[in-house]
C-alpha cells in the first residue's frame, strides 16, 4: 500500500542533510517535470507526517502508523490534482510537541483544492476550508505555510480566464478566514484544465 511504499523507499536511499536524493523514489523523483508530484514528509516531535491530495498519515520514526485520513469521494478527481508539492505544515508548542497538521488536499468529488487541519496526536479533523463562503470560487493550490498562528496558501479563481492569483490567510487553530491579497499576476489555464496545476504566470501590467 501507499504507506509501505513510502517507508520502503525511504529506507533504500540516503543522502547528507540538505542534498538531493541520489536516486529517484516513488515519492520524490530525481529529475521531475515542472508539475511532477513531490511528496515531502515532515519530521516533528518524533513523528513523521505525510500528505497527498488524497490523504494524510502520521507515523512514529520507526514507521508505526499513528493515524491515517482518506479524502472521501476521491474517484472523480482530475489527474492534475496529484501533481505539485505535497508538504504538510506542522504547528508545534514551545516544547516542540506537534499540535496541528495542516495539509492541502482536494475537495472530494471535485477538482478544487482546500486546506484541512488535523489534531497531530490522533488525526481528528479540526477544520476545513472546503465549505468556507469566504473562498467562493477560489481553489487553494499550494502547500500551506505557517507563520505563527496564521497559515498561508496560494489560491486561484477558476471561473475567469486568465485566472487571478492571490494569497489567503487563515487562523491555524480554528481555520477562521483572516484576509486575502492579490499577487499581481494571472495563471493561464486551458478550458477544463485542473486548477490545482498552473500552466504559466503572466504579468498583468
Amino acid at each position: 500500500d501507499a504507506q509501505k511504499t513510502l517507508f520502503d523507499a525511504a529506507e533504500k536511499v540516503s543522502a547528507p542533510a540538505g542534498e538531493a536524493l541520489p536516486t529517484p523514489t516513488p515519492w520524490y523523483p530525481a529529475n521531475p517535470a515542472i508539475a511532477a508530484r513531490r511528496v515531502i514528509p515532515v519530521l516533528a516531535g518524533g513523528s513523521v507526517f505525510v500528505a497527498t491530495e488524497a490523504g494524510a498519515l502520521a507515523a512514529k520514526e520507526n514507521g508505526q502508523l499513528l493515524w491515517q485520513y482518506t479524502v472521501p469521494n476521491i474517484a472523480d478527481t482530475m489527474p492534475g490534482a496529484q501533481m505539485g508539492f505535497h508538504r504538510p505544515a506542522v504547528l508545534c508548542d514551545p516544547a516542540g510537541k506537534p499540535q496541528v497538521v495542516v495539509v492541502r488536499q482536494i475537495v472530494g468529488g471535485t477538482r478544487f483544492g482546500c486546506l484541512r487541519a488535523f489534531r497531530a496526536d490522533d488525526g481528528k479533523l479540526l477544520w476545513s476550508t472546503e465549505t468556507a463562503s469566504s473562498l467562493g470560487s477560489w481553489s487553494l493550490v499550494s502547500a500551506p505555510v505557517l507563520a505563527g498562528g496564521t497559515v498561508l496558501a496560494i489560491g486561484i479563481d477558476d471561473t475567469t480566464r486568465p485566472a487571478p492569483v492571490a494569497v489567503f490567510a487563515f487562523e491555524t487553530m480554528t481555520g477562521r478566514y483572516l484576509w486575502q491579497a492579490p499577487l499581481g499576476g494571472f495563471i493561464t489555464l486551458e478550458e477544463g484544465h485542473d486548477p490545482l496545476v498552473g500552466v504559466a504566470l503572466v504579468d498583468d501590467d
